[in-house]
């Protein structure tokens, strides 16, 4: 009971957004081109199957491959149900994104009152925008991402925050899942890295000298 007192609110959110990305996902004409080419591959045993089948493909998403299979393996493989796997992880990010605002919030040494207001917008904002509702109704990679790139913020703000392992470890590992849900972003990321090393290092110097004085 203290549990939903404490967090009725974005329960409310979470549980609209579930009823609002639900409406029409078993969609008349069936999983498009894309989605019936994921399936078909996720439908295969992991991972020789998967790499028989298409291994470019399931080299760019290994995790996402593994869990879709997961998910149809106990749930069934109607349209509604596989597309019901990234509703699942959407409204996981809503809530993630709620705890986000929080850790930012935290960040900016606000007091708790604002803290819950943070994470109240952000998670609202999240759950009505229609990009994130539109590819929450899609069976592909997105919500996933969109929820590993969630936690990213939530660990990578305590990490700034704390300086301690347990954050920096959840940060590694949520950064992990999200690499290999999603390869072809490593390349993306070493360049970035790469042309922007130095300022990066700057950056993140700056910030730390902010929470330590602070």
């Amino acid at each position: 009971m203290n549990f939903i007192k404490k967090y009725r609110l974005i329960i409310v959110i979470a549980l609209a957004s579930l009823i609002i990305r639900v409406m029409n996902l078993d969609k008349a004409g069936g999983l498009w081109y894309d989605e019936a080419t994921i399936y078909s591959i996720a439908s295969k045993s992991f991972p020789q199957g998967m790499m028989h089948a298409d291994a470019h493909r399931f080299l760019l998403f290994p995790l996402y491959y593994f869990v879709y299979h997961l998910w149809i393996s106990l749930l069934g493989n109607s349209d509604f149900i596989i597309r019901l796997m990234s509703v699942f992880f959407d409204v996981l990010s809503v809530g993630a994104a709620y705890f986000a605002g929080i850790a930012l919030g935290e960040f900016l040494n606000k007091d708790e009152k604002i803290n819950e207001r943070i994470g109240v917008t952000y998670s609202l904002l999240y759950a009505l925008n229609s990009s994130f509702i539109y590819y929450a109704q899609e069976a592909k990679f997105y919500s996933l991402t969109f929820l590993l790139v969630n936690f990213l913020i939530i660990f990578w703000l305590k990490f700034l925050k704390q300086q301690d392992k347990k954050s920096s470890a959840l940060f590694y590992l949520a950064n992990f899942f999200l690499i290999y849900t999603y390869t072809s972003q490593i390349q993306k990321t070493l360049k970035r890295l790469n042309c922007k090393f130095s300022k990066l290092r700057k950056l993140s110097a700056a910030i730390l000298k902010i929470v330590q004085t602070k």
